[in-house]
């Protein structure tokens, strides 16, 4: 199976870019397509509301709306998947011809990475609603997880055509077509989606890794800046930036870079291949040996990198 960047998606789509605690690469950092800068609902509040919806739907069995947000909340949280899946078969069999419902499962089938068994709910969704965009959206996302990339083109193609401001149907397409190694296309798509969502920090990400690709570097580090800006512990970003200047032959700025992925990641064996490297290139031999024999000893130790969870509320 690909490697996944984005998740599934829930009822309301648009990118969830800044919940996680983490600063890592988009490419190993799974997320949930559902709200832009949605907070994932604490424990307590999604008991509370779980069981005025459990009491409200034995009282009213009969209104989708019910089921479709208790859904929604168990679908929320990774811990209550299983509940999800169970939950989201007993609301189909109850309304069989309800396309958001079928979409909201196959969301849950994609959060467990069950690819085949969410692409028959989505499908599924799309024939009953075949005007709808989310179930498109939805479906792209899923055939492109499959390995089916020129039939999650054309659900794209469907939304852009119909609705030229849904900065997730660029985004998606965009990784579609870096799939294909289409790089300028796809730069092209995700210079859409950031006019949509300019604070997105998965698509800045994104762009500068193809940007990087295409060896655009002083594009790719304006976009690595604006990362570092908003979380200034995003190692990776540190590390990418400082390549970045290393390849425009920017030595200082480059060292400045790994030095400050070190503060931030200082078991983080790249940062220091990186300055020693850049260090022989100035001529600063002592240095670059210092860094080789740091290197030497995480090699000898196995030290194991970690770092403390930087996103705070101001930045979600």
């Amino acid at each position: 199976m690909m490697q996944r960047c984005l998740g599934p998606l829930l009822a309301f789509i648009v990118l969830s870019v800044a919940a996680s605690g983490e600063p890592v690469s988009c490419q190993s950092r799974p997320s949930r397509l559902a709200g832009d800068h949605a907070q994932t609902p604490k424990s307590n509040d999604i008991k509370i509301k779980l069981n005025a919806l459990s009491r409200a739907i034995e009282k009213k069995p009969g209104r989708v709306q019910l089921w479709t947000q208790k859904l929604d909340l168990l679908a929320s949280r990774k811990e209550t998947y299983d509940a999800a899946l169970d939950f989201g078969k007993e609301a189909i069999k109850r309304f069989p011809k309800n396309a958001g419902l079928r979409i909201q499962l196959g969301a849950v089938y994609s959060h467990m990475e069950e690819d085949r068994l969410a692409f028959e709910q989505l499908d599924q969704a799309v024939k009953l609603s075949p005007n709808s965009l989310d179930g498109h959206l939805h479906r792209a996302d899923c055939l492109h997880n499959l390995g089916r990339d020129e039939e999650a083109l054309k659900d794209l193609d469907f939304v852009i055509a119909r609705q030229p401001d849904r900065n997730l149907a660029y985004y998606l397409k965009a990784r579609v077509l870096m799939h294909q190694k289409k790089y300028r296309e796809s730069a092209a798509m995700l210079d859409r989606a950031i006019e949509l969502s300019p604070n997105s920090i998965n698509y800045r990400f994104k762009r500068a890794a193809i940007l990087s690709i295409l060896k655009d570097w002083r594009k790719a580090i304006a976009d690595y800046d604006f990362m570092i800006e908003h979380n200034p512990r995003d190692y990776k970003s540190f590390e990418s930036r400082g390549k970045a200047h290393e390849n425009l032959g920017e030595l200082k700025a480059a060292v400045g870079d790994y030095t400050a992925g070190i503060a931030v990641a200082p078991n983080h064996r790249p940062f220091y291949e990186g300055r020693a490297r850049v260090y022989e290139k100035l001529g600063e031999k002592a240095r670059a040996r210092k860094d080789r024999a740091m290197i030497a000893d995480l090699d000898k130790d196995l030290v194991p990198f970690s770092f403390i969870p930087d996103w705070t509320d101001k930045h979600k």
